[in-house]
């Protein structure tokens, strides 16, 4: 079907390799996994619906099926006719094809947005960072945005616009933009078809964000009473933020006016993980933190926790408000973010507070000095990794064989031919004797002794301690404990055990009596298990902790908020 050069342009727009036959097949070459995300599907009954839609896909673009669905769903709401007419001629029809929604449309917050999500593999939405979010989560940022009805409300990456709806809703002027074209015809149709009181066509415009120029438009309208988004994740962004979502973070931010506020959708790593530094610092400094909401659910096809970081143009304040995913509220102190050397944000009590100073207070030596290594990559686990010792091969350690102190029997062996391998440490570091193996994947800090010069796969790293003063026993003892567990925890919320952090952990200097006799009481839980309380009790001792902060230990050791699973693997 040839079409009009008028014609042409606009869906451009959506499509941007049309030549002058519209795309009629998908491109298979970049098929990749297709899934629901159920966490937006609020009737069952919408699931048949789109699952009949994948067959379209042999015949039809993205683009086609969504501008179809679009259509109708502005057919069958209320809309103004205006409204719907200026659609139309910003997306015209270019093919015969017609989609009937369900009579259900109007029980699903968004239809139109969760289908897109369907239709695109995996592959696309990973590279584009773009997981739509739920209506649920949508809500509860704006309700504690607290805005009122004929505020300016901004979405810079609104993708199918669930933030704009529920600002219209609550009567705002709401403006918004998305680098996807297909989004932003959904956000316009669903604004027209979900508004139907609606008087002005909606101000959703296809630019991109991160630049400059095109960011005047939007500046042009500002400044905004509050912004909500959930931006793209883990892109590396160009400027001292190494991450695309922080880049939103900020540039949105610059366009609120005193007093604004935002509430941004963001991976908990940037609360934590070295990288993202200068998003905390930068968050310190710029405005006020009024709350971060860590929510348990998670995005179909995502493996990453996420948070909401409600922010407000102001000068920094106290306190910054904690909500655990089970709804519990702690007030954090603002020098609380100073204790790392990375401004790791610390959801801790005032109580914890002082357990840290008073550790830190003894604490004057690290692992600073100390060796370390990697265990070793094969490459093919598969292949280099036998179950049988024979001649040629020798134990290996992983993750799964190291316990407290001690070293479970080895589970697979391997030929050792460095050269052969992806990845390997310095054989001298592997064949020192004693030596440290710890678990680099776990929820704990999990140390075991090797006198046996022994291997280690990449789930099981090195540890060669030089500590003045303490032997490698009660080093082993002291990060085993369940204090030295809390303060990686309470520090780090990392379920990666990192080298960076573990150097940044507070030593005690000990007198040479007091190192003997840890020393002994490590030695003796290493042959007895019941014995490692002893060790437990006499490293709180040294610490001179009151019977409430050894409470107060176990809780944080107990505590899984932050480490929602121990993935452990070979």
């Amino acid at each position: 079907m040839t079409i009009s050069s008028a014609t042409k342009r606009n869906w451009q727009k959506l499509a941007p390799n049309l030549g002058d036959k519209l795309k009629s097949r998908a491109n298979k070459s970049r098929s990749q996994k297709t899934f629901i995300p159920l966490e937006r599907i609020q009737n069952k009954d919408s699931v048949p619906f789109i699952e009949s839609l994948f067959a379209l896909r042999e015949r039809f673009s993205i683009a086609q099926i969504m501008h179809a669905l679009c259509l109708n769903a502005i057919d069958k709401s209320r809309a103004k006719e205006p409204l719907a007419r200026r659609f139309l001629d910003e997306y015209p029809r270019v093919s015969d094809l017609t989609i009937v929604l369900p009579d259900n449309f109007d029980k699903e917050s968004d239809l139109l947005g969760t289908i897109y999500q369907s239709l695109l593999s995996e592959g696309d939405k990973n590279i584009r960072g773009s997981y739509y979010t739920t209506q649920k989560t949508a809500r509860l940022m704006l309700q504690e945005l607290d805005i009122s009805s004929g505020e300016k409300f901004l979405d810079p990456c609104c993708g199918s616009g669930i933030f704009l709806l529920e600002a219209a809703r609550l009567g705002c002027s709401v403006v918004g933009n998305d680098i996807d074209p297909i989004a932003v015809m959904i956000a316009k149709a669903n604004l027209i078809a979900q508004n139907p009181e609606a008087l002005h066509y909606p101000d959703v415009r296809l630019l991109n964000f991160l630049n400059p120029e095109e960011r005047k438009q939007i500046e042009d309208i500002g400044p905004f009473d509050a912004s909500a988004s959930n931006p793209p994740w883990g892109g590396e962004a160009r400027t001292v933020f190494n991450e695309t979502a922080s880049e939103f973070f900020f540039a949105a931010f610059d366009l609120l006016k005193k007093g604004g506020k935002q509430n941004f959708l963001l991976p908990s790593s940037l609360l934590n993980v070295a990288k993202h530094r200068r998003f905390r610092e930068s968050a310190l400094k710029e405005g006020r933190i009024l709350q971060i909401r860590v929510f348990s659910e998670r995005f179909t096809g995502v493996q990453t926790n996420f948070v909401s970081f409600l922010y407000q143009k102001s000068a920094p304040a106290e306190p910054v408000r904690f909500v655990r995913s089970d709804g519990k509220t702690t007030d954090i102190p603002l020098h609380s973010f100073e204790l790392t050397a990375h401004k790791t944000f610390l959801p801790v009590s005032r109580e914890a507070l002082e357990l840290l100073n008073q550790v830190k207070k003894k604490g004057t030596l690290s692992l600073v000095n100390s060796r370390w290594g990697l265990g070793i990559v094969t490459g093919n686990n598969q292949t280099c990794l036998k179950t049988e010792q024979t001649d040629e091969l020798e134990p290996i350690y992983t993750g799964k064989e190291i316990q407290p102190y001690r070293l479970s029997a080895p589970k697979r062996f391997i030929r050792f031919t460095p050269q052969n391998f992806q990845q390997c440490a310095p054989e001298a570091l592997f064949r020192t004797s004693p030596k440290l193996l710890y678990k680099f994947i776990g929820s704990k800090l999990v140390f075991a002794i090797d006198n046996e010069r022994s291997l280690a796969l990449n789930s099981a790293n090195i540890l060669i301690p030089d500590v003045e003063g303490l032997s490698i026993y009660s080093v082993m003892g002291l990060l085993n404990s369940p204090l030295f567990n809390a303060l990686h925890r309470m520090l780090f919320k990392e379920i990666k055990i990192l080298k960076g952090n573990l150097c940044q952990l507070p030593l005690p200097r000990l007198s040479p009596e007091e190192d003997t006799a840890l020393t002994e009481a490590v030695k003796a839980a290493i042959e007895n298990p019941d014995r490692e309380d002893t060790v437990n009790r006499l490293i709180e001792d040294l610490y001179e902790l009151t019977p409430q902060q050894r409470l107060l230990i176990q809780s944080i050791f107990q505590d899984n908020l932050w480490n929602p699973g121990n993935r452990q693997a070979l």
